[in-house]
């Protein structure tokens, strides 16, 4: 009567195992995974961890800020849902592991969502946009727009006012295509902060900007130097003596570190010579200011073929000394 025994048993461990089942208690998503089947535990915990993370952020601002915040959110979750719940996901994708890579940036962009820096409160503003291709054969990929800037929350003041609008009109006119007879383009804008200080805050935007079909992106950094004693950006004027050749002396001293830094790393850079460079270290939106000096920016395709990417080079203060102001708008380090 072996089989009989083996039977009983059998049927004992199917009862033990429906019964288990029964008592486990499967995960119930809350938010825009809820069409997902239950069971997923891991698309249930990151989606927890986005809705702390939004409550840790909120707790930080303002009530203006908490309702910008909240509203911000919203729109990202019916972005979100165009982006994972349609019939095609970026990268082709699942729909479960595009939520959980989106679940996981967002995560990432709440923590950092709101700064307290400098004396003051700075909250990320955001903007999301997915619309349907009109090339045809791209028709079952969204053209994406991500685009972010800081704000001050609780603004006091001309000057701090100023700065909130002059953070979203940057972050809005990073967001409009190189070629607008092109609409099929992704563009994702964001930044960090670099510094605020009493007469002077420093913000560093990037623009990585994808026309549908083409080779490669296009990448871009535009920093903003804003200062709030006069309440406006810094113009070359508040640095450089504009009797002295300071165009031609940044640009050779920028050169020199190019060239060095070109046959350090083997790269070809593209000007013969220092002329090459004028207009471009002329420009405000590519200095960020160092303790160490002044840092200039060159894009892929500034100064180098695309291949050899984004290059930065500072110019120390002692060598720039010749061509500053004698009162510049605010106070340099020692030089």
């Amino acid at each position: 009567m072996r089989w009989v025994a083996a039977l009983l048993m059998l049927a004992g461990l199917g009862l033990a195992s429906r019964a288990q089942a029964a008592s486990w208690d499967c995960p119930k998503p809350v938010g825009i995974a809820e069409p997902i089947a239950c069971g997923d535990a891991d698309l249930t915990v990151v989606e927890a961890q986005v809705a702390t993370a939004l409550s840790t952020a909120s707790a930080k601002l303002s009530g203006l800020g908490q309702a910008r915040l909240r509203a911000d959110h919203a729109a990202w979750r019916k972005y979100l849902a165009t982006l994972c719940l349609g019939d095609r996901q970026p990268g082709g994708s699942g729909v479960v592991d595009c939520l959980k890579q989106e679940y996981d940036v967002r995560r990432a962009e709440l923590a950092r969502a709101v700064e307290v820096t400098g004396g003051v409160t700075l909250l990320r503003n955001e903007r999301f946009d997915a619309r349907p291709a009109r090339i045809a054969e791209e028709a079952a990929r969204p053209v994406l727009t991500e685009i972010a800037w800081p704000q001050l929350d609780r603004a006091t003041g001309t000057a701090q006012r100023r700065w909130n609008e002059a953070m979203e009109k940057c972050a809005e006119q990073l967001a409009i295509p190189l070629d607008r007879q092109d609409p099929d383009t992704d563009i994702s804008v964001d930044y960090r902060i670099d510094m605020v200080g009493t007469a002077l805050i420093q913000a560093v935007f990037s623009r990585d900007l994808y026309i549908h079909g083409a080779a490669h992106g296009d990448d871009m950094t535009v920093s903003s130097l804003f200062l709030l004693q006069p309440a406006r950006p810094l113009v070359a004027g508040d640095l450089f003596d504009p009797a002295r050749a300071w165009q031609q002396g940044l640009a050779e001293l920028a050169y020199l570190a190019l060239r060095d830094a070109a046959r350090q790393e083997s790269w070809r850079l593209w000007p013969g010579d220092a002329a090459g460079l004028v207009d471009l270290v002329a420009e405000p939106t590519r200095w960020l200011l160092t303790r160490d000096g002044l840092a200039l920016h060159f894009d892929p395709y500034d100064v180098g073929d695309y291949a050899a990417g984004m290059h930065d080079v500072t110019i120390p203060w002692p060598a720039l000394g010749t061509y500053l102001q004698a009162n510049p708008a605010l106070k340099l380090p020692p030089r």
